[in-house]
């Protein structure tokens, strides 16, 4: 028996409208963005768990370097050189010459001997003078040591250095006040305190850059000065240019940090994570929001229906009716009508 036309039609037409809703125009867009967003916010996330591996090493609370571009070295303390004499910080500081300002204790059983060191090693192939073109001014933080361990150590790296002209241009100075030392080093941003037992400081290590007039222009953290990098630093300070361009925005949001284990700046490998899951989040959210909009829109016009005249598919797409040309379709014979 012969399937009315009917039933046979709304079969066809149910079938046709599942065929539509799997082709791939019709599915839902927004859900194919949800695994690279959950992955986005992974990244963001991921930053505060792996930050421990860059936090500093337990009791080194107060004894970091803290980098200050353009920081104001109070010129006005006063200190003893290596021959006793009293002498103020300013002294140092000529309207012409940048200077090369470090801090250390004589006693350090390490690091302080290092940088001491590295100053040498860098400032021996230079082109520039000492005296001439730049000045460099070491400062004790330890009340308790005196010019005279000052006096050994400056004949000590001056022989080292083989240059007679840093002689007068090299310049030790001690004070046995804490509040002198304590006083420089807030200003510049360099930490140190003493061991539980009172015996050693704990602190790291820096050269600062300075301009002649008595402001931080770079600080080179570490305990090798690479002479390329000083002659640089050196020109550029006195000409009062401070070292806070791109390097130094990357310095304060934490893209880049130094890695005492090699002795150079290196990028945070957490920061970045942070700064790409926070793009990510918020180009993902911009295009997951487009698509809902342009998906809501078209579920509007579809719950509108399509203007006279035309036709709407199962994608939703609209199409133009076209009148055939050959007149009206014949009715069916099933449906004509009997004399």
């Amino acid at each position: 028996m012969r399937e009315p036309l009917g039933k046979q039609a709304c079969r066809t037409a149910f079938s046709g409208r599942r065929d539509v809703l799997n082709r791939p125009c019709c599915r839902s867009q927004s859900s194919a963005w949800v695994p690279v967003f959950a992955l986005g916010l992974a990244a963001l996330l991921a930053g505060p768990a792996a930050a421990q591996r860059h936090q500093r090493p337990p009791g080194f609370d107060g004894a970091a370097i803290v980098e200050k571009p353009n920081a104001r070295v109070p010129l006005d303390i006063d200190f003893r050189d290596e021959d006793g004499r009293p002498v103020r910080l300013g002294d140092f500081f000529q309207a012409d010459r940048p200077v090369l300002l470090s801090m250390v204790y004589f006693r350090c059983p390490m690091l302080c001997g290092l940088t001491l060191n590295g100053i040498v090693q860098g400032v021996q192939p230079l082109q520039l003078t000492p005296g001439r073109d730049f000045e460099i001014v070491t400062v004790c933080f330890d009340p308790r040591e005196g010019p005279e361990l000052a006096r050994e150590n400056k004949e000590k790296y001056l022989g080292v250095l083989g240059r007679p002209e840093a002689a007068a241009a090299w310049h030790f100075l001690t004070s046995p006040e804490p509040s002198v030392a304590r006083t420089l080093g807030d200003a510049i941003g360099f930490g140190y305190k003493l061991d539980p037992k009172g015996e050693f400081y704990l602190h790291q290590s820096a050269l600062y850059v300075c301009t002649p007039d008595g402001r931080v222009s770079r600080t080179i953290q570490g305990v090798q000065f690479d002479p390329d990098v000083l002659r640089d630093s050196l020109i550029n300070a006195s000409a009062g240019t401070i070292s806070s361009g791109l390097f130094g925005v990357a310095l304060s949001c934490g893209l880049v940090h130094y890695d005492p284990a090699t002795g150079k700046y290196t990028w945070a490998a957490v920061a970045i994570m942070r700064v790409t899951g926070l793009l990510t989040i918020l180009v993902l959210g911009t295009v997951i929001g487009t698509l809902i909009v342009r998906d809501k829109k078209r579920k509007q016009g579809a719950a509108a229906g399509p203007p006279a005249g035309q036709s709407r598919d199962g994608c939703g797409t609209t199409h133009e009716n076209q009148a055939s040309d050959e007149g009206p379709a014949p009715q069916s014979p099933a449906t004509e009508e009997r004399p």
